[in-house]
């Protein structure tokens, strides 16, 4: 399993580490990029991490081997 480090766009702004595999799609926002997994939250809706990184930069990082 690969594992791609990200910086979460919340106040304390750690790294997260996303699947590529398990990514569904990626959407850009003003502030942040958000990446839509497969897994989905409890309550049956999407589950998303929004990340400091643009779309360009997530995409890259996604998708190189």
């Amino acid at each position: 399993m690969r594992l791609v480090a990200f910086h979460y766009a919340g106040q304390d702004s750690p790294l997260v580490y996303i699947n590529p595999d398990q990514v569904v799609a990626v959407r850009q926002f003003t502030s942040s990029t958000h990446i839509y997994v497969s897994v989905l939250h409890k309550d049956g809706g999407p589950r998303y991490y929004p990340v400091r990184e643009s779309l360009e930069e997530v995409v890259s990082l996604l998708t190189e081997r």
